[in-house]
């Protein structure tokens, strides 16, 4: 007797499941809807926030039930977009007691039409010649446990077991998520408006095998930040001491959208994406 096997679609879950088995208590998933909100990441049914998008994919589901292989409607996702009253934006220089962005704010004489039209060519033009580093490969001798999913961002594949087939290609995105005004996407493709279709965006590049190593979990800090304008520009300072500048990294991921991760003593990090309010000229931010 044949039995199939179909991937779950409950939100936390993914994994792959025989209908014979299935029963109200073997999936453990979030019931509630995802929420961007100034960088941070969660559900609503739960309380925790994270700020990467690893950690929130990994955030452990809070409610049982059956596997079910279709999502259901409620589940959209319910974002939040950061508002300034500035019309310019921000980013980034460091220092031994603080590290600190600030970017220069872009500006256009010709109409919004042809504005738009001239920004959306010149992002798709970008991301085409953008190269991305080779992706990170598995420790040598590191043998995954059953049913592990890919940690790259996008490939849904699960590990199944070192004697099965040749597994399929990794397909993922090398680029990082992006969340702004209601659309979500990848800084290294194109963006959608509801997070299920977010969720099965295909990746757009490909790597020969996949990868299921899951380092260990940084210890996160919050810092104090900060941010002033001053003419063309808009300063942001994060207030944090002891920075390792060169194990830290400050990425403009696009024009609206500034991730930072610094390297603490101790081995604390912190981590926050901000999210701006006017786009920016990347190639004059710092």
């Amino acid at each position: 007797k044949m039995t199939r096997t179909q991937t779950c679609a409950n939100n936390g879950c993914g994994k792959q499941y025989e209908e014979e088995s299935n029963n109200d208590m073997v999936c453990i998933h979030h019931p509630g809807a995802p929420v961007f909100h100034e960088g941070r990441k969660g559900w609503t049914c739960c309380k925790r926030r994270v700020d990467d998008f690893n950690e929130f994919l990994a955030i452990p589901g809070c409610a049982s039930g059956p596997h079910v292989a279709s999502s259901s409607p409620s589940s959209t996702a319910s974002s939040s977009s950061s508002s300034s009253s500035s019309s310019s934006s921000s980013s980034s220089s460091s220092s031994s007691s603080s590290s600190s962005s600030s970017s220069s704010s872009s500006s256009s004489s010709s109409s919004p039409s042809s504005s738009s039209s001239s920004s959306s060519s010149s992002s798709s033009q970008a991301q085409k010649k953008k190269t991305y580093p080779a992706p990170v490969e598995d420790p040598e001798g590191f043998k995954p446990p059953l049913d592990a999913p890919c940690t790259r961002l996008g490939c849904p594949y699960r590990f199944q077991s070192s004697s099965s087939s040749s597994p399929p290609p990794c397909l993922y995105h090398p680029g990082e998520p992006v969340f702004h005004e209601g659309s979500k996407g990848y800084s290294c493709c194109k963006s959608v408006a509801e997070f299920e279709q977010f969720m099965k965006l295909p990746g757009c590049h490909t790597a020969p095998h996949h990868s299921f190593f899951q380092a260990p979990p940084s210890k996160k800090t919050e810092c104090r930040h900060d941010w002033y304008q001053l003419g063309g520009q808009v300063i942001i300072s994060i207030y944090a001491k002891q920075v390792n500048v060169a194990a830290s990294t400050i990425v403009f991921s696009d024009e609206k959208t500034i991730n930072v991760n610094l390297t603490l003593p101790d081995d604390l990090v912190y981590s926050r994406s901000f999210l701006l309010s006017e786009e920016i000229n990347k190639d004059k931010s710092t």
